[in-house]
């Protein structure tokens, strides 16, 4: 259960909890810009109470991209630039852009990295070794990355040299269950069309 809180802070205690299949992360040092994509965002809910969760998650998700995601941003620090929900292919996903005012300000790209990601994903670890930027993503495969990408039988890691300025990544879940939330995307994007 420990990788499927990737998204945000978005489990919901009571009626379910967003997921998705896939995320991808970009971040540019030379100038701040971070973007962040979570693909197949999906609602894992209780089956008792199976429609209620999902109509809840679909809030929660519009409550953060409607700015609830920059909520606990300082934006002196990082800036919030914009969220939004997108159909792709099939599946709903979802991208934050977010801009770091002063990257050189932070004590190492490690530091900045742990700050980025660290919200994202207790199961991202983020070490320098030598010279060496790792990104270890426990049982999360490695998709794409422009690092070299280690696998080992119990985890997967992306390797960068220290002086890498754009880090770049894509990790998938694995097999994630629960239900789509496109079609309630659908529905409010055709209730806003005249």
């Amino acid at each position: 259960m420990k990788k499927l809180l990737i998204v945000l802070p978005l489990c919901l205690l009571l009626s379910g909890c967003l997921t998705f299949q896939k995320f991808t992360f970009t971040f540019d040092y030379a100038s701040g810009r971070t973007e962040m994509i979570y693909h197949d965002i999906r609602s894992q809910t209780e089956v008792d109470d199976k429609e209620n969760g999902i109509e809840e998650d679909w809030a929660s998700l519009q409550e953060l991209v409607d700015g609830g995601y920059a909520k606990d941003l300082d934006s002196d620090v990082v800036k919030p630039v914009k969220a939004e929900l997108f159909q792709e292919e099939k599946v709903l996903s979802g991208k934050k852009v977010l801009e770091v005012q002063l990257p050189k300000a932070f004590p190492s790209k490690t530091a900045l990295l742990e700050r980025l990601l660290g919200n994202e994903n207790e199961a991202f670890l983020i070490k320098t070794i030598n010279d060496e930027i790792f990104l270890f993503t426990g049982s999360m495969e490695v998709l794409s990355a422009n690092g070299t990408i280690l696998k080992s039988p119990g985890n997967n890691m992306v390797v960068w040299p220290a002086d890498k300025a754009l880090f770049e990544f894509t990790v998938d879940q694995g097999d994630v269950a629960g239900e789509s939330l496109l079609p309630l995307f659908l529905d409010n994007e055709n209730k806003i069309k005249p």
